[in-house]
């Protein structure tokens, strides 16, 4: 009865479906990993994805999300070009503990100058406390300048302001940043102390080298005011607010950047780490695949002498009733740097903002 029946034909799912199973894994992802965003030196981030440039499809670049930042800036090329600067911002949601504010705001901001010639890369931090100048809106914090304006306004604020070229941009969502850490086993850092921090759920008890988990190194990166260090059986708090979180970022940075050096080189971790590009990342309308592509390959030829990471230096100042940062004359220095209009002179290695505190370090 059954000489009749044509053989079944196998099953060749289409377009359709290969878009459908894309779009329900990335809901998933949203809702086992939607925690906070944390702050990160953009050279971390840039290490999370190497690899990823060799299986990018055409239709994976184009669910990138973009923005438009005004006009066209110059052309990049991170392999063969002039310098150029990048404005990385890493953003964080809305939180349980202040409902009342509204869509992302900036948890870091800085500027990566990029020297294809001298195969060096200069970070340099951006304190949120900043007093400056921001177009239409009088003076006021430099993190204001996102919320009223998004990317355009903050471009605008940086350029005017610190008299500082943007040639692209990158908004990065690190809410993924947890899931990272973990695929790469943790992150090893090194605590001469104990420490604690009760608003972002940090808490070290014992001094000695730690591999911190992604949830642990969302703690360590986020604590701010309420950081406290014991090195004599007392706690003492770390006064110098957002310019320590940036020296911590910018040392966890480095240990991050160990940690995943062996990402991305199979066809399994690849497929995930291109996910979270594509899930928590924000670029420039202007950017192309080449020319990320170029910034990924030249990123991942980098070594620790040519990365340099600084901060603005800064004084403390009262603005009617707030307590914000001021720059010093020094930053002007910083700003020619960046500008292009002094030779770098600036060595591979951290400069950070100075702090009692005793610095963490990479295991």
């Amino acid at each position: 009865m059954f000489e009749r029946l044509d053989p079944p034909e196998p099953f060749r799912p289409g377009p359709a479906f290969h878009d459908a199973v894309l779009a329900r894994g990335r809901r998933i992802r949203r809702r086992r990993h939607r925690v906070a965003g944390v702050a990160l030196s953009s050279v971390v981030v840039l290490a999370g994805v190497v690899g990823v440039a060799a299986g990018w499809s055409k239709h994976q670049w184009e669910q990138v999300r973009r923005v438009e930042i005004g006009a066209a800036p110059k052309h990049v090329d991170a392999l063969d070009g002039a310098p150029f600067n990048v404005l990385v911002v890493g953003l964080d949601g809305p939180r349980p503990d202040a409902p009342d504010v509204v869509g992302e705001r900036t948890d870091t901001m800085m500027v990566v100058r990029v020297q294809p010639a001298a195969k060096k890369v200069e970070v340099v931090s951006l304190p949120r406390d900043l007093w400056v100048a921001i177009p239409g809106h009088g003076e006021s914090r430099l993190n204001g300048a996102f919320q009223l304006g998004g990317p355009q306004l903050l471009i605008q604020t940086v350029e005017g302001t610190l008299g500082v070229p943007v040639d692209r941009y990158l908004g990065i969502d690190l809410a993924g940043f947890r899931d990272l850490v973990d695929q790469a086993g943790g992150v090893r850092v090194d605590f001469p102390y104990p420490v604690r921090a009760k608003s972002s759920g940090l808490d070290v008890p014992s001094p000695g080298c730690r591999t911190l988990d992604g949830l642990q190194s969302l703690a360590l990166v986020r604590a701010r005011k309420d950081f406290q260090w014991s090195a004599d059986g007392y706690w003492h708090l770390d006064l110098s607010g957002d310019l320590g979180r940036v020296q911590r970022q910018q040392t966890f940075g480095r240990a991050v950047l160990s940690a995943l050096g062996g990402l991305g080189t199979d066809p399994v971790s690849r497929a995930h780490l291109l996910d979270l590009f594509v899930d928590h990342v924000t670029m420039d309308s202007y950017w192309t695949r080449e020319q990320l592509e170029g910034l990924l390959a030249f990123a991942r030829d980098l070594g620790p002498d040519d990365v340099s990471t600084r901060t603005i230096p800064v004084a403390d100042a009262v603005k009617g009733q707030a307590q914000v940062l001021v720059p010093k004359p020094e930053a002007n220095d910083v700003y020619a740097s960046l500008r292009g209009d002094v030779p770098d002179q600036h060595p591979g290695g951290a400069e950070g903002p100075s702090s009692d505190v005793p610095a963490i370090s990479p295991c």
